[in-house]
């Protein structure tokens, strides 16, 4: 009897379909230090979506040729607005071509970036995403591009999202990952 009714509930939504993330604040992809879990942690691992991430890495994770995105759900604050997604990318030992989608589901079609890397490269990327849609916001990394030049994979470092035109959040961002590697 127990069984059946628990058969019939519907299941939790995912973790972070429960947890909005703010827009404006830096999600690191990587392992993050110290014994004690964090909030940061656990969202770090949930953002990445689909069989083609590698294990996280303490800079980041690589995205393999295959299944890799990132799912963020968006605040109330997100809905009417157009958003800005800045992702820092590692690029593999040889140079890389990939392409980055990002959309709201129910939204606009996905805008696309076609990204070109040196080798070893650190860069970032920004794509506008328009108003629209009410869904989370997916950033797909198609880097079967990377394959066929003998790249195998592309890394992701960190993603922010904030409003178009939150400049402040913007440069914060860019500036604690740019910066932070300065001598």
């Amino acid at each position: 009897m127990r069984e059946a009714a628990a058969a019939e509930a519907p299941g939790l939504p995912a973790p972070l379909a429960r947890l909005p993330l703010p827009l404006g604040r830096a999600h690191p992809l990587g392992l993050l230090p110290g014994p004690e879990p964090e909030p940061a942690m656990a969202v770090a691992d949930a953002l990445r979506e689909g069989s083609g991430w590698s294990a996280a890495e303490p800079w980041g994770a690589w995205a393999r040729p295959g299944d890799s995105r990132l799912r963020l759900p968006l605040p109330a604050e997100a809905a009417g607005t157009a958003l800005r997604v800045y992702l820092e990318i590692q690029a593999p030992a040889e140079p890389a071509v990939f392409l980055l989608r990002a959309g709201r589901e129910g939204g606009p079609a996905p805008v696309a970036l076609r990204q070109e890397t040196g080798a070893a490269e650190r860069l970032f990327a920004m794509l506008t995403v328009p108003a629209g849609g009410a869904g989370d916001l997916v950033v797909a990394i198609d880097s079967a591009y990377a394959a066929a030049i003998g790249a195998a994979q592309v890394g992701l470092c960190s993603l922010m999202v904030c409003r178009a035109d939150d400049h402040a959040a913007r440069l914060d961002y860019l500036e604690s990952r740019a910066l932070a590697r300065l001598p």
